[in-house]
Order: structure tokens, then C-alpha cells, then sequence
């Protein structure tokens, strides 16, 4: 299950500090959604990088500048390889583009009930109450 095996609500992002496109506004979306749900739902997040052989390091930077509002239960996979991010972004049909100074990717969040369902994929630029009122809904059905 997403959730851990809680069985929780779950978000998938695909993000990286290098891109400038979608990635710092998913970012601080996600900070913005963090607080804008009601404290009774913790959904896990996970964010899965695009681009291969990024660090913790990478992450935290990331996370200190473009993502402020980041709580337990959020999670950035870094893939332990290159062909195993490949993997993951083919499964989920995100394409990825590397570029000199900004990698072009698929910006989406996908929303995962409970018992492991995709429920709703919303394309960036995000609506913040939308995707809070989504995960809302799916939490409590």
C-alpha cells in the first residue's frame, strides 16, 4: 500500500532542483498543501527525482529554498540507479529531458487512495484546493 502499509493517502511528484520550469512551484505547492489540510490527514508523500545520481545533499538544498512546509511522512526517492529512476518514470509514463541548464520532465501529482487505487492525476501548474480537496475526499472514503 502506499500509505507504508498504514494505508494512507498518497501523492507522487517528480521533481529535481536543477529544473526551473514546474519544479519550484510543485515545490512550494507542496508546502502550501502541507498546511492547507486539515491536521486530521497526513498523507505520505513521495517525490521521485528525475535525474539520476542526485544526493541527500542535493535534496536538502532543494527543500531549505524551494519546498518550505515539508512534514513527516514525505519522502524524496533517489532511486538507488539510474536504470531503476528510468523505470519508475517509463511505469508512470513521465518523459524526462535533460538540458543543459534545466531538465524538462512531465510535472504532474498523482493522488493514491488507501488500498493502493490511483484516484486523480493533476498536470502543473497546480491548484492547491483542488488537490486539498481531493485528498480530503479520498481520505475519508
Amino acid at each position: 500500500r502506499c500509505g507504508g502499509g498504514e494505508g494512507r493517502v498518497c501523492a507522487w511528484r517528480f521533481l529535481d532542483r536543477q529544473c526551473r520550469q514546474w519544479c519550484p512551484s510543485i515545490g512550494k505547492g507542496s508546502g502550501e498543501l502541507g498546511q492547507r489540510l486539515p491536521s486530521s490527514i497526513h498523507p505520505v508523500v513521495l517525490i521521485v527525482s528525475v535525474a539520476p545520481g542526485r544526493t541527500v545533499a542535493d535534496v536538502d538544498t532543494f527543500m531549505a529554498k524551494e519546498t518550505p512546509g515539508w512534514l513527516p511522512g514525505w519522502h524524496w526517492l533517489l532511486g538507488p540507479s539510474a536504470v531503476a529512476l528510468k523505470l519508475t518514470w517509463a511505469s508512470w509514463h513521465i518523459t524526462v529531458i535533460p538540458e543543459a541548464a534545466d531538465i524538462a520532465h512531465d510535472a504532474e501529482v498523482a493522488v493514491i487512495d488507501a488500498r493502493g487505487y490511483l484516484r486523480v492525476t493533476y498536470p502543473a501548474p497546480l491548484n492547491i484546493s483542488s488537490v486539498v480537496h481531493a485528498i480530503t475526499t479520498i481520505a475519508h472514503s
